[in-house]
């Protein structure tokens, strides 16, 4: 691939779902949603999963974060094993239904894709029922799609910070989510957001892509680089794990952090009595 061995994320220790709560209560709360983890912030962006607890925690929203949740599937399904992929799709749906909440949380762009717009899919191509995957994808949220119904400015305090954010695939172009991160990050008091060219561009990831085509993929993700780094933008923010892995592995300019639009808010989360 195009990413050097240091630049790998390690596994974490334990796993995000085994060292949390299965419930985060809070008082009166003005909420309540199912938190879909993923693969990726159970096993190596715990802090991507803390944020978003701390956040949702900090606006009153009790989370529920069920242990028995599994891969959301759809890497299993696209990698050729569609039957495999299928005992994690029914164990997620049978998860879903059992709890009454608002909404279903996803802070990864391809699990909400994956819920929003392939578990229909993948059903009937396989031949199953479809209805509960159809009603489950009207309540799956992405982490930032919730975040703009609340008045984040009554929990944020100023973060200096400059910003800027790139959009992934999954994100953009399957769910149609766009302004939802940037208005995010542009309610932190003294961040300054700052528009990359090209934003809406690949990174160059593309889930096994920068693997299977390195050379392709080292040309694409120069590019963005090139543009993060135009910006002089202190953070680049983004939804996806597989984004952050790719653009982290190649930025050439360490001091720029790699963060979910979520962890940012957190970096600037205030206690209000």
């Amino acid at each position: 691939g195009t990413i050097p061995y240091q630049r790998l994320p390690r596994l974490n220790s334990p796993s995000f779902l085994e060292r949390i709560p299965e419930i985060n209560p809070v008082f009166k709360a003005k909420g309540r949603v199912l938190y879909f983890t993923g693969c990726a912030t159970n096993y190596l962006n715990g802090d991507v999963g803390d944020a978003v607890l701390q956040v949702l925690s900090a606006l009153g929203v009790e989370v529920i974060t069920p242990k028995e949740q599994m891969c959301c599937g759809l890497p299993i399904f696209l990698a050729g094993a569609p039957e495999m992929a299928m005992v994690n799709i029914k164990n997620n749906i049978s998860i879903f239904k059992a709890h009454d909440v608002e909404a279903i949380i996803v802070d990864c762009a391809t699990c909400g894709s994956a819920f929003k717009k392939e578990y229909p899919r993948i059903l009937a191509e396989m031949g199953e029922k479809t209805a509960e995957a159809e009603e489950l994808s009207k309540k799956v949220l992405d982490i930032s799609e919730y975040l703009v119904r609340f008045d984040l400015k009554k929990i944020l305090k100023p973060l200096a910070k400059k910003v800027t954010y790139h959009d992934p695939c999954h994100l953009i172009r399957s769910q149609k989510i766009r302004e939802e991160p940037r208005f995010l990050l542009q309610q932190i008091p003294e961040l300054e957001f700052v528009e990359m060219a090209g934003a809406d561009v690949c990174c160059g990831g593309g889930g096994t892509f920068q693997w299977e085509h390195p050379e392709i993929a080292a040309q694409i993700t120069a590019q963005k680089v090139k543009n993060i780094e135009k910006t002089q933008a202190e953070i680049v923010a983004t939804g996806c794990p597989g984004c952050r892995l790719q653009i982290y592995g190649n930025i050439t300019n360490e001091e720029i952090k790699v963060l979910h639009p979520v962890q940012v808010l957190a970096m600037s989360l205030q206690d209000k009595k």
